[in-house]
C-alpha cells in the first residue's frame, strides 16, 4: 500500500484513494467499528487526533504473557531469563518467533546462554526481515538509522545535522518519519532531546553500515 523507498505514509501508485477513505472512516461519527493494524502510524491520523475526531491511534506493547508462551512453545529453558530476553526483542512476537527458534536449535534452549553476550544477537532470518524494512525506507531515513546506530543508539537533532550533508527541513522530515514507523523515540534528557533508536534497529544499523 505504502511506496517503497519513501518516507512513511506516503501512498502507492493506485492506493491514493485510501488516503480519503482511511480519514472519513476515522473523522465520522457512525456506529461502525474498524481496527487497522500497522506498522506505520497514517499521516492522516495526525490531524484527525488533533481535531478531536473519534478515530484514535494506539500503541501496541509487549505481548506480556504471550511472549512468555511463545518461549514456552519452543520449550526454552530458563525461566528467570525469559523476560530479559523478551525486553531485549521488545516482546514482538515475530521476532520472539525467529530468536525462540534459535535458542531452541543452537543453544539447547538455553536462554541465559543465550543472552550472556554484550551485544544483541541478531539471527539470519531476523535479519532478512529487517532488510526488507530497510529497503522500503526512504535513503535519508537509511542514512540516519545507521548514523544513529554508530553513536551507540542515541543522538542529538543537532549532531545529526552537524554530520549530514542535508537540509534541515530533510532531516527534520525523516526523523518525524521514523517515528511514525516507530523506529525512534525522543528523550529528554537535561535542555535537549535525545533521538534514541530501536535497539533491534541499532545492531541492524551497524550491520547495514559494515556490508555498505
Amino acid at each position: 500500500m505504502f511506496k517503497k523507498g519513501k518516507q512513511a505514509g506516503k501512498y502507492a501508485s493506485g492506493y491514493e484513494d485510501y488516503r480519503q477513505f482511511f480519514q472519513l472512516l476515522a473523522s465520522s461519527y457512525h456506529s461502525s467499528c474498524c481496527l487497522l493494524i500497522s506498522r506505520e502510524k497514517l499521516r492522516e491520523m495526525e490531524k484527525i487526533e488533533n481535531d478531536n475526531y473519534p478515530g484514535r491511534s494506539l500503541l501496541l506493547s509487549s505481548l506480556g504473557e504471550g511472549a512468555k508462551e511463545i518461549l514456552q512453545k519452543h520449550g526454552l529453558k530458563d525461566k528467570k531469563s525469559w523476560q530479559k530476553l523478551i525486553d531485549n526483542y521488545q516482546g514482538n512476537p515475530r521476532w520472539l518467533e525467529i530468536v525462540a527458534a534459535t535458542v531452541r536449535d543452537l543453544f539447547g534452549g538455553k536462554v541465559r546462554e543465550f543472552i550472556e553476550y554484550e551485544t544483541l544477537i541478531l539471527p539470519e532470518a531476523l535479519q532478512g526481515e529487517l532488510e526488507q524494512e530497510f529497503e522500503r525506507f526512504s535513503p535519508v531515513e537509511r542514512e540516519i538509522i545507521q548514523l544513529i546506530a554508530r553513536e551507540n543508539g542515541a543522538a542529538t537533532f543537532p549532531k545529526l545535522l552537524g554530520k549530514l550533508q542535508l537540509s534541515v527541513s530533510e532531516v527534520v522530515n525523516a526523523i518525524q518519519s521514523l517515528k511514525m514507523r516507530l523506529l525512534l523515540e525522543g528523550i529528554q534528557q537535561d535542555n535537549s532531546t535525545l533521538l534514541v533508536l530501536n535497539p533491534v534497529w541499532q545492531h541492524y544499523g551497524l550491520l547495514a553500515t559494515i556490508n555498505n
